[in-house]
């Protein structure tokens, strides 16, 4: 079903994908994908047996034969530091050279978690200005890391990998499917962006008055993150606009396992798909918007484009 049709020229050699398991909390599923051999391998590993693990013991060999091996992990941002994800993350870096990085916090019930097990009373003044210092520090090197290629670690929210399977081929995945969707997300950095990024993009009003008026040129900033559609000539159907607002209502449906602002991103996606249009997504630092930031074409193959 996933095929490779254009050369892969990329520096990446390797991409690991690590989910939750749905069923056990001790276990998890690892994919790994082979971008020059263009073959996928795919295993459970315990928690508890971590260092027997055939597929990670795998990684080892590739690491000394200098593999550039990109790690993509969907886990939930706050957990416990005693729950088997970050058992996981604080193994993994022996298996894949990649570095552990935390730094995600929340405001729930006046406390801060700042990233694993570290909680804030912010009540406590003098305790929450030094905290908040190493907490900004984490989050500006958690955003860095995680947007750009050259670091080794991504995160995702859970699910997110399922709903690009399901976007892409309309069907429920395997778990097969799905970490070789996260594989692909974690190969192809514009995806990737486009999904970890914490910016709320077009609503359905937007859509439609981009179609119609070219309303703001289609660019919706939110974030850290512009979006931008873009209708090609002689590509993007400019028919039955108006029914964009039932797709976009229908379609957070079909994603109704995601947070709120993903099925947003999800919707998009359907959209641009159905109506053929061009989506991108960059940081909003940078002026530079090409096709380095393209996150939807509907003038190439999907299959081509996700590994392109």
């Amino acid at each position: 079903m996933w095929s490779f049709r254009k050369k892969i020229t990329t520096s990446i050699s390797h991409v690991v994908a690590v989910l939750e398991h749905s069923e056990e909390a001790n276990l998890f599923n690892i994919g790994v994908l082979d971008i020059n051999k263009k073959e996928f391998l795919m295993g459970e590993c315990s928690t508890e047996s971590i260092e027997q693990c055939e597929i990670l013991n795998q990684l080892k060999i590739l690491n000394k034969d200098n593999a550039n091996i990109q790690l993509l992990v969907e886990f939930p941002l706050f957990f416990e530091e005693n729950s088997s994800y970050h058992v996981i993350l604080s193994k993994l870096p022996q298996f894949t050279n990649c570095e552990f990085i935390h730094g995600v916090f929340e405001i729930d019930n006046r406390r801060m978690i700042a990233g694993i097990g570290a909680e804030l009373d912010l009540d406590n003044q003098i305790e929450n200005n030094i905290m908040q210092n190493k907490i900004n520090k984490l989050i500006v090197n958690l955003f860095e890391k995680t947007h750009r290629t050259s670091e080794k670690i991504m995160y995702l929210q859970p699910n997110i990998s399922k709903c690009y399977y399901k976007f892409i081929f309309d069907t429920e995945p395997s778990l097969r499917e799905i970490l070789l969707a996260a594989s692909v997300i974690g190969y192809n950095k514009n995806i990737f962006r486009f999904f970890f990024s914490s910016g709320i993009v077009h609503s359905s009003q937007d859509i439609v008055q981009t179609l119609k008026y070219n309303f703001l040129q289609g660019r919706v900033v939110s974030g850290n993150e512009v979006f931008i559609l873009e209708p090609i000539d002689d590509v993007t159907d400019y028919n039955n606009i108006d029914k964009i607002y039932m797709k976009y209502e229908l379609s957070k449906n079909k994603y109704a396992c995601l947070e709120e602002n993903d099925k947003y991103k999800f919707s998009l996606l359907e959209i641009c798909k159905k109506w053929k249009i061009k989506l991108y997504c960059e940081n909003v630092f940078n002026k530079d918007i090409n096709s380095e930031c393209v996150v939807y074409d509907p003038t190439m193959p999907l299959i081509d484009w996700l590994i392109k």
